[in-house]
């Protein structure tokens, strides 16, 4: 009975994972879909979903282990700042979607007209500010959601050029928002 419910508690989260995907994206495999229900993903999120953020964010950020070989080696064969050789989830729906992979949104250089990733290794969902009251220790890269929620709002002030144009952007966009 244990090792029933070791086994299901394993398998919950990649069944949901799976489970919201296709029913975000249910059209995005099929070979009659010829035009991309998406326009623009923007993402949020840690690790698990940054594309870049943690090395470009400066100071003691930008040594993180993400920064150095083996981190990138896989698929972009250098380090790009994603915490893993190869690709993340976000990479991999984007190329589902026929849209270029995300660039991390303090890239200087970066392409955003079809999405960003605001996403830091090491943030948290709360502000610094609710760990400190209680004396929990944060990650010097903690970028709260509510600092990647500002970083989307700049961008969307940047790219429209009104309320409505970042409606009509908004109703063709993908968010994901990744712990």
């Amino acid at each position: 009975m244990a090792r029933q419910a070791t086994m299901y508690s394993t398998l919950k989260p990649c069944l949901f994972i799976l489970v919201c995907f296709l029913i975000v994206s249910p059209t995005a495999f099929t070979a009659l879909e010829t035009i991309c229900p998406f326009q623009h993903i923007y993402q949020f999120g840690d690790s698990i979903s940054d594309t870049g953020n943690i090395i470009l964010k400066g100071g003691l950020a930008s040594v993180s282990p993400s920064s150095r070989l083996p981190y990138g080696m896989t698929s972009f064969h250098r380090p790009t700042g994603r915490s893993s050789n190869g690709l993340l989830m976000i990479d991999f729906i984007s190329r589902a979607l026929n849209l270029p992979l995300l660039d991390p949104y303090l890239k200087r250089t970066g392409v955003f007209n079809q999405g960003v990733d605001f996403a830091v290794a090491g943030s948290t969902a709360l502000d610094t500010s609710f760990f400190q009251a209680r004396n929990i220790p944060v990650p010097i890269s903690n970028t709260p959601l509510s600092a990647q929620m500002q970083w989307f709002k700049d961008h969307l002030k940047f790219v429209c050029r009104s309320p409505s144009d970042s409606a009509a952007r908004l109703q063709r966009s993908l968010i994901m928002m990744g712990e």
